[in-house]
């Protein structure tokens, strides 16, 4: 990969780490293993990137969303197909409950394999 693709994916891993509000571009430079400088000269701006960045988090829940939905079920209402893609991609794949809660919950003593890959704010209860 090169620095503009290191550098998105360094700032999903940190919003997802931290959040929007608390990523700094010496967080996302740390993540991605490039240098500030990369930052202003592949998006302008710490916030382009962010906003990039959130994108792209969203895009992947998308696809995850799809995955899990999978091919709709002629016997289920839609609320019941809606409920069971929610619940698998809010299980860790383990048999954990997930929690959701806001980002700024402090996760001391969570699983870390439970950290979903498009949601900071969701772990293992257990």
């Amino acid at each position: 990969m090169g620095h503009r693709e290191d550098l998105l994916a360094g700032a999903v891993r940190c919003l997802r780490e931290k959040g929007y509000a608390h990523t700094t571009a010496r967080d996302i430079v740390a993540a991605s293993g490039t240098n500030l400088a990369s930052i202003g000269y592949h998006y302008g701006s710490t916030r382009a990137l962010l906003n990039t960045a959130v994108l792209a988090a969203m895009d992947e829940f998308g696809e995850e969303m799809a995955r899990a939905i999978g091919e709709p079920d002629p016997g289920q209402s839609a609320l019941e197909r809606f409920e069971r893609a929610w619940r698998t991609a809010g299980s860790c794949g383990r048999g954990c409950s997930t929690g959701w809660t806001t980002p700024t919950r402090k996760r001391r003593g969570r699983s870390a394999h439970c950290t979903r890959r498009w949601s900071a704010a969701s772990w293992c209860s257990g």
